[in-house]
């Protein structure tokens, strides 16, 4: 009878919960397909309302760079304005498009599975994932179909420093990567 009871007595170490599957896959998929119409949706909007007339067909000026239409949001800090990215982050792998079309693809997939191998209960990571899944098919949507990635939030500080000019699914890629390091550091992933 003692054997039994010592069976039945849980262990003293922790076990770590085992991964996820596909636990908490609604509101996950909410997320990063709500991400990925609001990333499309400001695209073409961007295409429509920011894009200069004379964007691809003519060489460009000074004084038709000066006039590409531009929408202030924050004086001297935070603007919209139309601009066609052949890389990837900071113009990383500028003009090899296929590559990057090849690298957001194997991307998809490993964030997938990543996100399968995430503690069930972990919803935090699951959601941050998510947001960096809806960027990475964002931006990937846009190379394999356009050529070039649409950006168009323009931020800088009294146009000294100038940071480039990204999009909503470079946002949601840096705001998932954050949420993820910091899930990670506390030890949650």
């Amino acid at each position: 009878m003692s054997n039994q009871a010592a069976e039945v007595q849980p262990s003293e170490t922790p076990q770590p919960p085992p991964p996820g599957g596909i636990a908490y896959w609604p509101a996950s998929l909410g997320v990063c397909t709500t991400l990925l119409a609001l990333d499309h949706l400001t695209k073409w909007l961007a295409i429509a309302h920011l894009k200069p007339e004379w964007w691809g067909v003519a060489s460009p000026t000074a004084a038709m760079w000066a006039d590409r239409p531009r929408v202030v949001l924050i004086p001297e800090f935070l603007q919209l304005q139309y601009a066609e990215n052949l890389g990837a982050a900071f113009s990383i792998l500028y003009g090899h498009t296929f590559l990057l079309g090849i690298v957001s693809l194997v991307a998809t997939g490993l964030l997938v599975w990543f996100w399968r191998s995430l503690p069930a209960n972990e919803i935090y990571g699951r959601i941050a994932v998510a947001m960096v899944l809806s960027g990475a098919i964002g931006n990937m949507i846009d190379r394999l179909f356009r050529g070039y990635v649409v950006d168009f939030i323009d931020a800088h500080w009294f146009y000294k420093a100038h940071w480039p000019t990204f999009n909503v699914a470079d946002s949601a890629i840096c705001v998932g990567a954050v949420i993820i390091s910091i899930r990670f550091l506390k030890g949650k992933i």
